[in-house]
């Protein structure tokens, strides 16, 4: 399906997504779903795009970490910056959380912190935004100063 059509096609196959018993046809429509967030978003229509993520998460199967960790890794990515980028900081941040929480190397972890990192930063949240950014870097690579007092020390490691 060309991306220059897929808000117009799923936006009729959304209309009639109550129909649809098949939950093979229903990951389908929630991959098209956010195939269609992610042209929206590309294209600045924020809200529309949260829409069309939100009518994805709607098609998932009832464990979709589990079910589709892939599908749900991108649809939560997706989700959490349109929900930053229309202004729902907290529900953005939430979104962080359960990326985290489903996070399975530091990699992964440190990719997610930066997103936090950013937005923090971006919202003012400059301490925040530090602490993110000192959470995102992994152990086993980085020494990192401890704080003391509120303040950070040089030459202090963690743990």
């Amino acid at each position: 399906m060309p991306d220059d059509r897929i808000i117009d096609i799923v936006s009729h196959l959304n209309e009639g997504r109550t129909l649809i018993d098949s939950a093979e046809e229903r990951l389908q429509l929630a991959e098209l779903n956010l195939r269609a967030g992610i042209r929206a978003k590309r294209s600045a229509a924020y809200d529309a795009a949260l829409e069309y993520l939100r009518v994805a998460a709607e098609q998932l199967p009832e464990d979709p970490w589990r079910e589709t960790p892939t599908l749900m890794r991108a649809l939560a990515a997706e989700t959490q910056q349109c929900c930053y980028l229309t202004g729902r900081a907290e529900e953005a941040d939430q979104w962080i959380g359960i990326l985290l929480g489903h996070a399975h190397i530091d990699l992964e972890r440190s990719d997610i912190l930066a997103t936090r990192t950013r937005q923090y930063a971006t919202l003012g949240r400059m301490e925040e935004s530090i602490l993110a950014a000192i959470q995102g870097w992994p152990s086993s690579v980085w020494s990192l100063p401890t704080t003391h007092g509120g303040r950070y020390r040089r030459g202090a490691t963690t743990g």
